[in-house]
């Protein structure tokens, strides 16, 4: 654990030397390629869970909610709200 320590504080004192510009070109791929791999992870999670609800609310007899959204996008950020919250408040 050590070693990737080391390693990671190089990496941050070597960017930190460079130029704004450089920084960006690299950072933004990087984080780029994580927040694309969260979004499928969250996609993925929200439609194994709307799937999951559905097939009990069938099971059940039970209507949709009228009021519930039925988009996996707006789902998504639904949850992508309640997580940004949820850090607010654990940082206060």
């Amino acid at each position: 654990m050590g070693g990737i320590v080391s390693w990671w504080d190089g990496v941050e004192l070597w960017l930190t030397g460079r130029g704004f510009l450089l920084q960006v070109v690299v950072v933004m791929p990087v984080v780029l390629a994580l927040a694309y791999g969260l979004a499928v992870l969250a996609d993925v999670a929200l439609g194994n869970g709307i799937r999951l609800l559905h097939s009990i609310r069938s099971t059940e007899g039970a209507s949709v909610v009228n009021g519930m959204p039925r988009s996996r996008v707006t789902l998504a950020l639904i949850a992508l709200l309640l997580l940004v919250v949820v850090a607010w408040l654990i940082s206060c």
